[in-house]
């Protein structure tokens, strides 16, 4: 019931090009024969709408307060900034870390 969040978004097309990335680059290390294009692309998309779906459908259950919404480009922009506003928004002391 104390738990506090930080659910860090980022525009689609950049997860997309990120998860891409990540399958081209460590995915092969798991698979027993190796999946065609479309089947790494179907599998990227399908984890996203499955993410996003239960987190928008869930997110309601966190108590007001205990949840933090940033944008990955501000916190690239800003990152001191963008984090004195998540520990205000959490009500955790800044200055005491």
């Amino acid at each position: 019931p104390k738990a506090q969040f930080v659910y860090v978004h980022r525009n689609p097309y950049e997860v997309y090009a990120s998860a891409s990335h990540m399958a081209d680059a460590y995915y092969w290390y798991c698979y027993f024969a190796k999946p065609k294009d479309g089947e790494i692309t179907d599998f990227i998309m399908n984890q996203y709408e499955l993410m996003h779906r239960e987190y928008v459908a869930t997110r309601r259950m966190i108590p007001k307060g205990n949840l933090v919404e940033v944008r990955f480009e501000d916190l690239e922009k800003d990152h001191v900034g963008q984090m004195k506003r998540i520990y205000d928004s959490l009500g955790l002391d800044w200055d005491a870390n």
